[in-house]
């Protein structure tokens, strides 16, 4: 019993004032507010490392289709691995000739010289595969020769025929690469997702998006 009254005195000498004491109103106002804030802090920071993209262009068809959309790794492929190569998917922006951002692949690389041949690409004078590209009777070009300067890359798009890229608007600095395509998430021409017609019909997909080197 004498240990039982000294913790209640002891409670009663240390116990605070009821003015003094936090309300719960503002306790649940407070951990509202640092919510919010921890949420608007993870928003930022995944809208600087990461990119939602709408493919608009058909630059790239059938490999992707106008209204796919895509994440884009605006910051790592900077600093992880070898950074960008021969086959990747990036998002650019559009060199003088629009506002939209543009979605190519990287064929050209820093320091590379680039040779375009009755529709065949040559890097250094070497014959590269490009399975990406399709399109029977895919228009690539003939007579196109350039030097890269040791910052700069060749983007084309898959669609060789219907795609404004290097070949029309010269190589691409760093700074106007927007980031690397990796992962397909909304597609147009989704096989899971059949319209009663037959047609294929808008649809979430989840497909990474090949980081492949082509030599």
């Amino acid at each position: 019993m004498m240990i039982s009254d000294t913790a209640t005195a002891d409670q009663q000498k240390y116990e605070l004032p009821a003015g003094a004491r936090p309300s719960r109103g503002k306790a649940v106002v407070r951990e509202l507010v640092e919510t919010i804030l921890l949420f608007v802090v993870v928003l930022t920071v995944s809208r600087i490392v990461l990119g939602n993209f709408m493919i608009e262009q058909r630059s790239a068809v059938p490999n992707f289709m106008p209204g796919d959309r895509i994440l884009v790794d605006q910051v790592f492929y900077k600093y992880l691995g070898s950074g960008l190569q021969r086959g990747d998917l990036i998002v650019m922006r559009a060199p003088r000739i629009s506002k939209d951002d543009l979605f190519k692949r990287v064929i050209g690389l820093p320091g590379e010289l680039i040779e375009i041949k009755q529709n065949k690409v040559y890097i250094n004078g070497k014959l590269i595969e490009e399975p990406y590209v399709r399109q029977p009777g895919a228009q690539t070009g003939d007579g196109i020769s350039r030097q890269l300067a040791a910052d700069e890359y060749y983007m084309m798009g898959d669609n060789r025929s219907e795609s404004g890229d290097s070949r029309r608007w010269g190589p691409v600095k760093p700074t106007e690469i927007v980031g690397r395509a990796f992962l397909l998430y909304w597609t147009t021409d989704n096989p899971w997702t059949i319209a009663p017609n037959g047609d294929a019909k808008h649809g979430p997909t989840f497909r990474i998006i090949q980081d492949e080197t082509y030599k």
